[in-house]
């Protein structure tokens, strides 16, 4: 099935130190059409968000980042784009994470991660963000 939106309109920061398998998911997701902006860690993540010209819709990181974890990454990036989707990769279980709890909507995905679970949850976040925007594209008739 086609997806729900144009994937060309969609820009998505993956946030990850592994160099491999930040490769293989900007791989992924550029093989359908989504505009990847690749970071080896959070400093990186929040320079790319700040020099965009564009909108971000989706970050994908990683939870165990050096020098600043994905929770706080999470919450630098939405105080600046409230309207953010995350998804957090992680080898550990969801409800182990350490540190403060990350902001509600965030999806999770425990590694290794498939690339059909990989798109389909970036998809679903993205279904979400054009729910949310479709009130303001199409406010009711008078």
């Amino acid at each position: 099935m086609p997806p729900a939106h144009d994937s060309s309109q969609s820009t998505i920061v993956v946030c990850e130190d592994d160099e491999g398998l930040r490769l293989v998911v900007k791989t992924i997701l550029s093989a359908h059409g989504y505009r990847v902006l690749p970071a080896a860690g959070a400093e990186q993540a929040l320079e790319l968000a700040a020099a965009h010209p564009g909108a971000i819709d989706v970050l994908v990181t990683d939870f165990q980042l050096p020098q600043m974890t994905g929770g706080k990454l999470i919450r630098e990036l939405k105080d600046r784009l409230p309207r953010l989707e995350v998804l957090v990769l992680t080898g550990h279980p969801v409800d182990s994470l350490p540190g403060p709890p990350l902001p509600a909507g965030c999806a999770f995905l425990q590694k290794p991660v498939s690339d059909t679970a990989l798109l389909e949850t970036v998809e679903h976040l993205l279904e979400r963000t054009e729910a949310a925007d479709a009130p303001r594209r199409n406010p009711p008739a008078a």
